[in-house]
C-alpha cells in the first residue's frame, strides 16, 4: 500500500518530505518514484531528566521552511517507528495546516495504530477538516494482528488519489494470496 500510494503519485523530481527517525523503506521508494526525499529530524526538546519519545519534536520555522513548490507530499507515520512518538492534535494540525497552504498530499503511514499507550490518543489525519480529501492513509495486518509475514495492507482516502495506487497495484502486485486475505476479513469482523 505505502510503495502504491509512493510510486502512484509522486513524479521524477517531486520533493518528498519525510521526518527523521523514519521506517527504512521510504527514502528508496521515494527516490525508485524518481522522487527527492527531504528530510527533517525530530529532536528532543529538553537534556535534562527523563526524556520521552513525546519528548521529540518538529522545528516550527524548519517545518514551514520545508515545503517549496516542489513539495508533492509528506509521509507521515503516527506513531512514529522507530521512535514510537504519538503526535498530538496540535502537532498534527501543524502539519496539516501546511499540507493545506501548500497543496501538498499526505501520505499517512498509520501502521501502529493500535500500539499507543499512556493516555496518548491516535489521531488519525483523514479526520481532520480539510486532510480527506488529500490523504492516503496506509494500515498493515501485520502490525494489527500481529502477523507481520503476510506482507498484507492497505491504502484507503478518497477516489481521486486512490486510482493511482491501483493502476500501480495491478501492475506490479496483481494479487494477494486469497486464504491470507481471508483470515484478515476475518480478523477485522472479530476485532
Amino acid at each position: 500500500a505505502l510503495f502504491t500510494a509512493i510510486l502512484g503519485h509522486v513524479n521524477p523530481g517531486d520533493e518528498v518530505i519525510i521526518i527523521e527517525p523514519y521506517f527504512d523503506c521510504y527514502e528508496p521508494m521515494v527516490k525508485l518514484a524518481g522522487g527527492v526525499p527531504k528530510f527533517i529530524s525530530l529532536k528532543p526538546s529538553k537534556t535534562d531528566g527523563v526524556i520521552s519519545s513525546g519528548d521529540w519534536k518538529l522545528d516550527p520555522e524548519e517545518l514551514k521552511s520545508i515545503f517549496t513548490s516542489k513539495t508533492k507530499a509528506i509521509i507521515f507515520n503516527n506513531p512514529n517507528n522507530p521512535l514510537g512518538k504519538v503526535f498530538s492534535l496540535a502537532e498534527i494540525e501543524e502539519i496539516c495546516n501546511l499540507c493545506k497552504e501548500n497543496d501538498v498530499l499526505m501520505i499517512s503511514d498509520d501502521v501502529y495504530e493500535h500500539m499507543v499507550y499512556d493516555n496518548h490518543e491516535m489521531v488519525r489525519v483523514a479526520t481532520l477538516p480539510g486532510m480527506w480529501e488529500r490523504t492516503i492513509t496506509i494500515g498493515s495486518a501485520g502490525k494489527t494482528f500481529s502477523v507481520t509475514g503476510w506482507k498484507l495492507g492497505w491504502a484507503y482516502g478518497p477516489e481521486h488519489l486512490l486510482k493511482n495506487c491501483q493502476v500501480v497495484h495491478q501492475n506490479c502486485v496483481y494479487a494477494c494470496p486469497t486464504p491470507i486475505q481471508e483470515a484478515v476479513a476475518r480478523a477485522f469482523e472479530l476485532e
